[in-house]
């Protein structure tokens, strides 16, 4: 695996690598896992649920609100949210890519592709959203980490009193379920130039400071 790799190498030659920008960017969530839980015995992580993709939280909320999901998309390129070419966010495979970092730090090291994509944001979705909310539920884009099993990524549907259910825009939002079956939930931005910036920022002075 190429982070088992990567992080051994660095070990081997006395450095540290810092990726924290790379999940849910102006949130430290990758400090919580790698500081404030693995550090500690018993505090191991048994699952992880995560918007973790603004881009597409924001297309479903557009849809919600009733426009379809060209148009969903389309206005998303001119507000900035998605980049002109957004297969890898419909298609999940930014998400796959957050889910491998995540499993690779908080479980065992994997590849992007022993993530499981279930389905992607296409043609469709906007009767899937009409029927949850007749149903009084909300559609989200997820990661689902759970120990011992595969990764995945898909739609799900939660009640909407549901706190990630309330979760618009480009936020972000992970729910953490420790062994000790501790909840823990941490929402935030996940982009942008500014937040983006701080964190690596961030980072950058951790390395100085050989943390």
């Amino acid at each position: 695996m190429k982070y088992e790799y990567f992080m051994k190498k660095a070990a081997s030659l006395g450095r540290k690598i810092f990726f924290k920008a790379c999940v849910m960017a102006g949130t430290p969530l990758v400090d919580l896992i790698m500081y404030g839980l693995n550090c500690l015995r018993g505090r191991e992580i048994g699952s992880l649920v995560g918007i973790l993709n603004g881009t597409t939280n924001y297309v479903l909320g557009l849809i919600e609100d009733g426009l379809n999901l060209r148009e969903a998309v389309r206005r998303a390129i001119v507000e900035g949210y998605a980049e002109p070419n957004y297969a890898t966010d419909l298609g999940g495979i930014d998400l796959a890519a957050k889910a491998s970092i995540l499993y690779s730090l908080s479980m065992k090291p994997i590849s992007i592709n022993d993530v499981v994509i279930e389905n992607s944001i296409e043609e469709g979705v906007e009767e899937i959203i009409k029927d949850a909310r007749s149903k009084r539920l909300k559609v989200k884009y997820v990661v689902v980490l759970t120990k011992n099993e595969a990764p995945k990524v898909k739609l799900v549907t939660l009640s909407e009193d549901d706190i990630m259910a309330q979760v618009r825009g480009v936020q972000n939002c992970v729910k953490i379920r420790t062994l000790d079956e501790s909840e823990i939930l941490l929402m935030g931005p996940g982009a942008g130039c500014r937040v983006t910036a701080l964190t690596l920022l961030s980072d950058l002075l951790l390395s100085v400071h050989k943390v």
